[in-house]
């Protein structure tokens, strides 16, 4: 059985309680995976987190509490090519920075999201066909 890392970056409980349920309804008809999804507000935390525990798809909002989320994902991008960045966000002008800052996320989210979007998003995430890694 295949494990999966998902970390969820927001900016309240109330949003990553919703994102993370999402997340396990739409992981629920893959059998073949088991997903261990951990939310976090705090942005060093969750960067932390990765770094110790590793993260295969990574969802966060594009403006977070106290910090860019977009210089976040940038740097995350630059440290960890192999993560499945998706940028979550109410503001369309994020998406377009994103791009600007080639930090090439593997899907977007407007907020706030429906699980059926959610359902459509891990479904391309997950037939996505996995990045050689150069040793």
């Amino acid at each position: 059985m295949k494990q999966i890392n998902v970390v969820v970056l927001g900016n309240n409980r109330p949003d990553l309680e919703m994102m993370t349920m999402y997340i396990s309804e739409s992981l629920e008809k893959h059998e073949e995976c088991k997903a261990n999804i951990i939310g976090f507000i705090d942005p060093d935390k969750a960067y932390e987190y990765i770094v110790q525990n590793g993260c295969d798809i990574l969802f966060s909002e594009a403006e977070l509490c106290g910090t860019d989320g977009l210089n976040l994902l940038q740097k995350i991008r630059k440290d960890y090519p192999q993560i499945n960045i998706v940028i979550t966000t109410t503001y369309e002008e994020y998406i377009v920075q994103a791009v600007q800052m080639q930090i090439r996320p593997a899907g977007y989210l407007s907020l706030p999201t429906t699980l059926s979007k959610m359902k459509d998003l891990i479904e391309s995430i997950l037939s996505l066909p996995q990045t050689a890694k150069v040793v």
